[in-house]
């Protein structure tokens, strides 16, 4: 006697396929937070690993009198560890550059209405957060007008600095 094969029914399809659709929006979420760097198991405050703790030291006695980190806080000196994989060097260097870039424009960017420009021109503006938390930022290039490329630049570094100065910690 030979066993017959027996064909998925319709439902075993659908269950099939529905598993399939949960596994495969598991590994995007997954992917997602890695992307994003929402998994807090380390690296944030309150939950270094001695590695990170030594690092995040490092980096603050390198920055001391950097100017323009002045009002910076372990959270803040955190990002650019994060940013960098907790590789001391690398990780002073972005801040130094972070440093220059707001002595340069930041301090400007502070004080001007973020991103006036591009709100009167249509072309981008801040719209509350999603559903994370995080700020959303909507942008309509078919409003960029190539010949004002340095003021939309300038625009939306100051929309930028002001909704991230804004932002609540992880």
């Amino acid at each position: 006697e030979e066993k017959q094969k027996k064909s998925p029914t319709a439902r075993e399809k659908a269950k099939k396929k529905e598993r399939k659709k949960i596994s495969r929006d598991k590994a995007r979420e997954e992917k997602a937070r890695e992307l994003l760097g929402i998994d807090q198991s380390n690296g944030f405050l309150g939950n270094l690993t001695p590695e990170q703790e030594k690092v995040l030291q490092q980096v603050k006695q390198a920055l001391i009198g950097v100017p323009g980190l002045e009002q910076f806080t372990d959270a803040d000196y955190l990002r650019f560890c994060r940013a960098r994989k907790f590789v001391a060097p690398k990780a002073i260097q972005m801040a130094q550059g972070y440093g220059e870039w707001y002595v340069q424009i930041g301090q400007q960017a502070a004080s001007l209405p973020a991103g006036r420009g591009l709100l009167d021109r249509g072309a981008g503006f801040h719209l509350g957060h999603d559903r994370a938390g995080r700020p959303t930022i909507f942008m309509f290039p078919r409003f960029h007008d190539p010949s004002r490329s340095d003021d939309a630049i300038r625009d939306f570094v100051c929309l930028m600095f002001r909704v991230v100065s804004n932002m609540r910690p992880p």
